[in-house]
């Protein structure tokens, strides 16, 4: 059921103009948010910055849902914002 669940958040958050439910957002986050974490820490090496930027990213991905175009997948996604987030 988990796959299932995945690849339908996928194809919601990747429809252009049609974003994700909040039920189907907080189960995006309960998939990414431990990796999301990690790569940032790894980045800042610092647990609180880690943890502030894992929920700028999670904020920034929420407000651009709708403009997801699915070219890559949303862990793809997710990261490229978080790298971002850790450069500025």
């Amino acid at each position: 059921m988990e796959t299932v669940l995945r690849h339908g958040m996928a194809v919601a958050v990747a429809r252009p103009g049609a974003p994700a439910s909040e039920a189907e957002f907080e189960e995006l986050l309960r998939l990414h948010q431990q990796r999301i974490y990690r790569l940032l820490l790894t980045l800042v090496r610092d647990p609180e910055e880690a943890g502030n930027l894992t929920q700028e990213c999670f904020l920034r991905a929420y407000n651009a849902r709708g403009s997801f175009r699915g070219q890559a997948s949303v862990r793809t996604w997710l990261g490229s914002i978080a790298m971002n987030l850790a450069r500025d």
